[in-house]
Order: structure tokens, then C-alpha cells, then sequence
């Protein structure tokens, strides 16, 4: 059975209410009071605060902009309500499609990504994901969390959806296999160097069997000796 602590409200947070009241049951079934928000969110900072007060965790979908519920996707959300230290999980259907920019640049702070054909066969997922939440935000990283520092190198740069992509190897992880990753998970400052064959350093979970499930996090320029001019393929 999963221990979930002292957890015993469960935030609802979805676009459409059909889903909302399809996980308010399961969580209802699992012993949990499901809470189902509604309104209009147009800061992440508010919704946070408003689960902070009526709930003391969060299974949010990633896409909320239909009908205007937010002006933030779920995955920024969970990210703020990790912060919080409130234990979240994100759910969503079109993991293949936002895995690698949308919900790539919140990743470091999202423990757990479940797609709804997932719930829908297996329903304790969801416990099971917040429990993992729960673990990560008390200390203990599991194994595919955990991040080592890592060379990348940026082998081509593109545009998807509007916004500017990179595509890296990482060496510590498949080095032959390139990830797309949005560009302003690099520091601001680093970004107009950020060209092709340049390297970075940063700490990457390299222990995900998934690219999608790798995150980058405290990104710095490499060492000299890694400068793209002594760099081929």
C-alpha cells in the first residue's frame, strides 16, 4: 500500500471537467477527499497559494489553456507547487508531443509525468507517483532522478512551436542519441553562445531510460579544452 503521509485532500486540477471528475472518483476510491478547482487561473503563484489552502497535494494536466482555466501550463504549475514542497504529479496526453520543450524546461521540479492511458489501466499510479513526490521532496531521489555532471554538446539548433530548440548529446547518458531541449533552460547569459559544436556542462539524470525523461539543470559553459573550435565528428 502507498504511504502518503499526512496527505488527505487530493487537488484536482484539469481544463475539462469530464476528466476532473474521472480522477476526483479514482482518488475518492483510493480513502483521499478529491478537490476539483475551478475558475480562472492567470498566475501560477495564485493557483499554488489556492491549493496551499484547500488541499495538501495535486494531480494537474499539463494543457489548461482550453477555455481559458489558465494562462500556464500544468507543467509550470506542478513545478511551483514542488517548490511549495506540495507533492504534485502531471498528467497528460500528449507526453510524445510537449516531452521535450514544454514540459522539458520544468522537468528538474516534475518527479512524475503520467499519461492518461496509464492512469485509465492502472489507477494507483497516480498514489504511487505522489508518493514518489513526496519521497523526492523529503530527500531521497530515486535512481532515474538522481544527476551527475555530464558534457553536452549541441549538435544543431531549430525552432519548434515558435520556440528555440537545441539538439544535444550527452555524454554520460547515449551519446550517440541527440535530445531536444528548449533553449532557455541554458542561463540567459550563456544562450548567445549556445551555436553548434559548442559545449556545456550540467547536471543531467542520466540514469532515465527515456530521453524524455531527462532534465537539465545548473548548466555552465565547458572548460576550455572542450572549446567547439577543437571539436569534430
Amino acid at each position: 500500500m502507498t504511504d502518503l503521509g499526512t496527505i488527505q485532500t487530493i487537488a484536482i486540477i484539469d481544463d475539462d471537467k469530464y476528466q476532473a471528475e474521472t480522477i476526483g472518483d479514482l482518488v475518492l476510491d483510493a480513502g483521499y477527499r478529491p478537490r476539483i478547482l475551478e475558475g480562472v487561473f492567470r498566475d501560477v503563484f495564485a493557483l499554488v497559494e489556492r491549493i496551499r489552502r484547500e488541499a495538501d497535494a495535486a494531480v494537474c494536466d499539463h494543457r489548461l489553456a482550453h477555455g481559458g482555466f489558465a494562462s500556464f501550463p500544468g507543467a509550470e504549475a506542478v513545478a511551483g507547487l514542488y517548490r511549495q514542497r506540495i507533492p504534485s504529479v502531471l498528467l497528460t496526453q500528449y507526453f510524445e508531443m510537449d516531452a521535450d520543450v514544454a514540459i522539458r524546461k520544468w522537468r528538474p521540479w516534475i518527479p512524475v509525468v503520467l499519461g492518461r492511458n496509464e492512469v485509465a489501466e492502472e489507477p494507483e499510479l497516480i498514489l504511487q507517483g505522489l508518493s514518489v513526490c513526496q519521497q523526492e521532496l523529503n530527500g531521497f531521489r530515486s535512481p532515474e532522478r538522481r544527476t551527475q555532471r555530464s558534457l553536452i554538446r549541441i549538435a544543431d539548433t531549430d525552432n519548434e512551436g515558435g520556440e528555440a530548440v537545441l539538439d544535444v548529446f550527452v555524454s554520460t547518458w547515449e551519446p550517440l542519441t541527440a535530445v531536444r531541449i528548449p533553449l532557455d533552460v541554458i542561463p540567459e547569459e550563456l544562450r548567445g553562445s549556445a551555436t553548434v559544436g559548442t559545449y556545456f556542462v550540467a547536471m543531467v539524470n542520466t540514469d532515465a531510460e527515456r530521453s524524455a525523461d531527462l532534465y537539465f539543470d545548473d548548466i555552465k559553459a565547458a572548460p576550455a579544452a572542450y572549446d567547439p573550435g577543437d571539436s569534430h565528428d
